[in-house]
């Protein structure tokens, strides 16, 4: 890909993320139920979807969904945990904007800032964080696991020198409750899974627990989906 191509894509990821604020982490063990949650979050208003590498048929769910969401969607890649991983994930020929990872492979940002997607490696200390944003050059960080710290944890590191300028996505263990808190302390954006998408889509069809879940998506979960995303809009 041409390199000014590649770095506005990116440039245009970035500002759509921070202007979205959510992204829905899709880890599923049922390729119908993530399609279709895919659709319905994205139904209630959220416009980055994120499914994961070790979702079951990831490759089928990802060319549904890449023909199915709406045109005002980004779709994304998650728990990358090699660099070259994401030279399978172009040779799909599948438009992904965005590749998230718990860790901070290797090459990982380089490899997918030159193929135009916005790379998002994991860091937990502010010396990762900086080395990611400094010394990788990744225009958004993921803070995994973000259920271990506060989010004043956040707002404190932020507000250190040039730490200000880093765009920080909190994610792990948070649900539509805690969001706000989040966003207040300075996070540029949020990943989101379980959650917040529903634990209904990581069971098997013949998990005993499926009903008892699909039930709370239903009766509660769909429902914060949707004022928080309203909160969002307003």
């Amino acid at each position: 890909m041409d390199p000014a191509v590649a770095k506005q894509r990116v440039d245009e990821t970035v500002e759509f993320v921070k202007r979205h604020k959510i992204v829905a982490i899709l880890r599923a063990c049922n390729p119908e139920a993530t399609v279709a949650r895919a659709l319905e979050m994205a139904e209630l208003g959220c416009r980055l979807v994120e499914i994961t590498l070790d979702t079951v048929g990831f490759e089928d769910v990802v060319r549904e969904l890449a023909e199915k969401l709406p045109s005002t969607c980004m779709l994304g890649v998650g728990t990358i945990m090699h660099a070259d991983k994401v030279d399978e994930l172009v040779a799909m020929g599948i438009d992904f904007r965005f590749c998230l990872s718990p860790i901070n492979p290797d090459g990982f940002v380089a490899r997918c800032h030159t193929n135009g997607i916005m790379a998002v490696p994991a860091a937990f200390t502010s010396n990762e964080m900086w080395k990611a944003h400094d010394g990788d050059g990744a225009r958004v960080i993921k803070l995994f696991h973000a259920s271990l710290i506060p989010p004043a944890s956040l707002k404190g590191i932020l507000g250190v020198g040039p730490f200000g300028a880093m765009n920080i996505m909190p994610s792990g263990g948070i649900d539509a409750d805690a969001a706000p808190t989040w966003l207040a302390a300075g996070a540029a954006s949020l990943g989101m899974g379980s959650k917040f998408a529903g634990k209904d889509i990581q069971l098997a069809p013949d998990d005993p627990r499926l009903p008892t879940e699909q039930e709370e998506w239903r009766t509660h979960g769909r429902a914060a989906v949707e004022r928080l995303m309203k909160s969002l809009q307003a």
